[in-house]
């Protein structure tokens, strides 16, 4: 498992780097990988392969607040999550979490030399303490973001400073826009034109068509000319046309 969880830390690292609004990333080695934003916010992730309790939670995110950090969990997925179309009863600190991220979990897993971070959605049934569970697709790392929750749930109440990766919202459209710059003194990964569009760097062709072509509407000079669409529309552009070529190259070989 500790190779496991080797792979996905440096395939997070790798994403985080690579995403516009982040500014900076450490790890030493262990579980916990911080970073910081361009905005200021500072990010601390824990990868989880151990059973936690609702009371070290507690403890994990009330020490990150203090040191103003917001917090994510990463849960073991093959350790923790029910089956994809499972009914289940989630335990206690299965449900502060799922009052933390809005009736979802985020897990991570290595299926052979393939690390992937993704969603488990919990669906209740009627009244129930039943839920039924649902895999999603993987995350696109590139939206982490940071919002600030209430929750109410007995052990674990109050307001929490809290990471996701769908907390990268509108408002922060100009700033990631204006902070988008080619990583410099090396070679530019695909995953960084993958970003750009907002998609996953697993997308088929047919998806990052579409992802392009929403982007393209949106910011098109001629549809909207302000917040110097021009400039947006060339990386939309090139980072199109990066992203076609490697999948030809890909599909030749």
């Amino acid at each position: 498992m500790r190779f496991d969880v080797h792979k996905v830390r440096v395939n997070l690292v790798q994403q985080l780097m690579l995403t516009p609004h982040v500014k900076e990333v450490w790890h030493d080695g262990t579980d916990v990988v911080l970073l910081d934003f361009e905005s200021g916010e500072s990010v601390s992730i824990h990868l989880v392969e151990r059973y936690i309790s609702v009371d070290e939670m507690q403890y994990i995110f009330s020490q990150n607040a203090q040191h103003g950090h917001y917090t994510m969990l990463l849960l073991w997925g093959d350790m923790f999550m029910p089956s994809d179309g499972q009914i289940y009863e989630p335990n206690d600190w299965m449900m502060a979490l799922l009052q933390l991220y809005g009736g979802k979990i985020y897990a991570y897993d290595a299926w052979r030399d393939a690390p992937f971070v993704y969603t488990v959605r919990f669906r209740r049934i009627d009244q129930s303490r039943k839920y039924l569970v649902e895999h999603e697709e993987d995350i696109n790392i590139g939206r982490i973001g940071t919002e600030t929750i209430e929750t109410t749930f007995p052990g674990f109440s109050g307001f929490w400073r809290v990471a996701r990766f769908d907390g990268y919202a509108a408002k922060d459209e100009d700033a990631y826009w204006e902070n988008l710059q080619q990583p410099e003194g090396r070679r530019t990964s695909v995953r960084y034109y993958f970003n750009l569009l907002g998609i996953n760097d697993n997308a088929d062709r047919a998806q990052v068509k579409q992802a392009y072509r929403d982007l393209a509407r949106k910011h098109h000079p001629d549809l909207n000319p302000t917040h110097d669409t021009t400039l947006r529309m060339q990386k939309i552009n090139d980072a199109y046309a990066h992203i076609l070529r490697y999948m030809d190259s890909q599909a030749s070989d």
